[in-house]
């Protein structure tokens, strides 16, 4: 239970989240709250990275919100991400709730929206700016293939370089091919 401002709202976390959390009395959490069956759940994460990899996670058709946040209970975001890079379908479908057939699937959908890492877990390559605008434009509803290919084309051009001004130039473009 999370107070704000004499509110208290339920949060979801993650085990990560919850030993990052369990000794402090003030903390800050990066949010994602979704609506469902006609009620607010919300979803906290103690960084952003694993909120934007749960963000992504529940993109895969299969992975709904609570499972993901349970898969992120049972495995290190990052130890995740490495699986899915490195296409280690054994490791991702020992995780409790995600068949080989999810596991196939989520490999094939988010393989090529991650930020390659190094082997600790740090990104090696990816413009912010531009992964951020992605993130943002496909939780406005374009499909990531599209997106990609519209970021790519901005960056290749490297006219713009604001997170701002690449949304919107994007969205023109987006817009007017739809």
């Amino acid at each position: 239970m999370i107070e704000n401002q004499g509110l208290g709202y339920h949060f979801w976390i993650s085990q990560e989240t919850y030993h990052q959390l369990k000794n402090k009395s003030e903390a800050m959490l990066f949010c994602y709250h979704q609506m469902i069956h006609e009620q607010f759940v919300f979803f906290g994460f103690e960084s952003k990275e694993e909120r934007d990899f749960f963000r992504k996670l529940i993109l895969v058709s299969g992975i709904g919100p609570k499972l993901a946040i349970r898969s992120l209970s049972q495995v290190h975001y990052q130890d995740f991400i490495q699986w899915i890079l490195a296409e280690d379908e054994k490791s991702i479908s020992q995780i409790s709730g995600i068949g080989k057939k999810t596991a196939s699937k989520t490999i094939l959908e988010l393989k090529d929206r991650l930020p390659k890492m190094n082997l600790e877990g740090k990104r090696i390559s990816g413009n912010q700016p531009f992964q951020e605008a992605g993130l943002a434009l496909e939780s406005l509803g374009f499909d990531s293939q599209s997106v990609q290919k519209v970021l790519k084309d901005l960056e290749i051009q490297n006219e713009v370089k604001e997170l701002e001004d690449i949304i919107k130039q994007a969205l023109n473009y987006l817009k007017k091919n739809k």
